[in-house]
């Protein structure tokens, strides 16, 4: 009987720790907990949200496997880098999309130059995927939407809110009119639901921020 309690006291002993391996694990993959995180399939995947998104997506493709990948996520996570707070601060002008492992699409159109990791794609508020908004800064020739560090993602941010000024802009008033038809053909009934961008709310509260001003 006690050769029986020894033994299953080490089983137990070690299911704890093995439990404990995996949440370390896991809590060690996370991305910054400061950024709204989303999941392709509720956003871009997802036609009735993308409908009524207003935001420009920001796409993060990485794996648990890739070491390039990690490097990427704690530099994103470093509280002592002053970029990662302006990271932090402009991603409330982004619809922040995390993409980890099977979850990757298939369509060719979400790796531009290739499926390598870890990538960044950027997407108009529609959905539209925009090859030509890449790295661009301190950037490898060969792999142009990769990132290693949180002032190339800042610097890339800043720069598709530049771009995409005017098409940002527009988006609202395209929102209200999809909103203003969609009423008219459900019978008043609002396409705002658990699975819309805002779930009946406006975005940004009136203002849009960039580098802690309105835009």
């Amino acid at each position: 009987m006690a050769d029986l309690r020894r033994t299953c006291s080490g089983c137990f002993l070690l299911l704890a720790v093995l439990l404990v391996a995996q949440f370390q694990t896991a809590d060690a993959w996370g991305l910054n907990p400061n950024v709204t995180w989303q999941d392709f399939n509720s956003t871009v995947n997802n036609t009735d949200y993308m409908k009524l998104n207003e935001k420009p997506v920001l796409m993060l493709v990485h794996k648990s496997w890739c070491k390039a990948c990690r490097f990427l996520v704690d530099n994103l996570n470093d509280t002592n880098d002053p970029n990662v707070t302006e990271f932090v601060t402009l991603s409330q002008n982004f619809t922040m999309v995390d993409i980890t492992d099977e979850d990757e699409p298939e369509d060719a159109k979400y790796a531009p130059d290739g499926r390598y990791n870890p990538r960044i794609v950027f997407l108009e508020p529609n959905g539209t995927v925009r090859a030509d908004l890449m790295c661009t800064y301190n950037c490898d020739p060969k792999y142009l939407f990769t990132y290693s560090f949180a002032d190339q993602v800042v610097e890339s941010m800043r720069n598709v809110l530049d771009v995409l000024a005017s098409v940002i802009a527009k988006r609202p008033a395209e929102v209200r009119k999809y909103v203003r038809a969609y009423k008219a053909s459900h019978n008043g009934a609002s396409p705002y639901n658990g699975t819309s961008p805002y779930n009946s709310t406006r975005p940004y509260n009136g203002t849009r921020l960039y580098n802690g001003t309105s835009l």
